[in-house]
């Protein structure tokens, strides 16, 4: 019997420029295909797209310009292979959402924008668990991934648009921790996190933020990245609608409002203060928070002191049984 075809010798084959389209092609579509059963040629492998390709696409990155449009050209048909497969689609169809940004860059403009019409912005599938939940997570991998800024505008185009329709109220989110606003403001959150530094531009970024200060009421992103966003706004009233925002937004006795509670919080309120001194309603609540702030810090350092004797007294007990 011979032996099956594993997954990385058909990748050397599709991204060797010495190999024949034709051979280059077979190769592509025994990778991608949601079921080699449905392929025009017998197959014999060790893997299936779903535990492969979707996971492990970085070769695509490394295809030709020729291969990138001989893909393109397959995905909607396998799209459509994959939404009639009971068992296995779902997978497929992850993968090929996937696939689809990795491509755009070695398109012509007309294929491109074609492919970014298949590219959806939300996860395919609704599913919610005590580490993970869905939303728009292709959107967030977007923005993160080296892709030409263009496409990530036309994401946020997307976005935008299904944000408002929801706060119009002519549509709703598929479940309830599917909401645009929430969702996209935990992805602005999320970008700040990059080890590599901000994966899009500060323009870009800005105007996302802007966006997000005409709508909603709460505060915009988690109250830990305020002087994150701070530091990355240019534009003055840009700045100053998030800083109401941030600051004043919500009602009083919502968990997550503004407080001076550390010394980063503090930190922060001085420097709006000092950005914005005419801004008498920001000034006076923060002015208030600065003021109730060494009471606080005080009880905060007892308490800490309490715990640290707390288990020091536990450690020296264990050590004497």
């Amino acid at each position: 019997m011979k032996r099956g075809r594993e997954a990385r010798e058909l990748v050397k084959l599709a991204i060797d420029p010495e190999v024949l389209p034709f051979f280059q092609e077979r190769a592509i579509q025994t990778l991608l295909a949601p079921s080699i059963s449905q392929l025009p040629f017998r197959v014999n492998q060790f893997f299936s797209l779903n535990t492969y390709a979707g996971h492990e696409d970085k070769w695509l990155s490394d295809v030709s310009a020729s291969s990138a449009t001989y893909i393109a050209n397959l995905i909607p048909e396998y799209i459509e292979q994959a939404q009639q497969q009971r068992s296995n689609g779902e997978g497929a169809l992850i993968a090929y959402n996937s696939i689809i940004p990795r491509l755009l860059d070695k398109l012509p403009a007309e294929e491109a924008e074609k492919l970014f019409g298949q590219f959806a912005i939300n996860d395919l599938f609704s599913y919610w668990n005590m580490d993970f939940a869905s939303g728009y997570g292709p959107l967030r991998d977007l923005y993160s991934s080296p892709i030409q800024e263009v496409w990530k505008r036309k994401g946020a185009e997307r976005m935008h648009s299904v944000i408002q329709e929801e706060i119009r109220g002519r549509t709703k989110p598929r479940a309830e921790h599917e909401n645009a606003y929430s969702c996209y403001s935990n992805i602005l959150g999320l970008l700040l996190y990059s080890n590599e530094g901000l994966p899009v531009s500060r323009e870009f970024y800005q105007d996302e933020i802007a966006f997000m200060t005409l709508l909603g009421t709460g505060n915009i992103v988690d109250i830990h990245h305020t002087g994150q966003v701070l530091d990355l706004l240019e534009d003055a009233s840009i700045k100053h609608r998030f800083a109401r925002r941030q600051i004043l937004g919500g009602k009083p006795d919502d968990w997550d409002r503004f407080r001076v509670n550390s010394t980063e919080r503090a930190s922060e309120a001085k420097r709006v203060i000092e950005e914005f001194p005419e801004d008498q309603e920001l000034r006076a609540y923060l002015e208030a928070q600065l003021e109730d702030w060494p009471a606080k810090a005080g009880e905060l350092m007892q308490r800490q002191s309490q715990i640290d004797q707390e288990e020091l007294e536990v450690r020296t007990r264990m050590r004497t049984l």
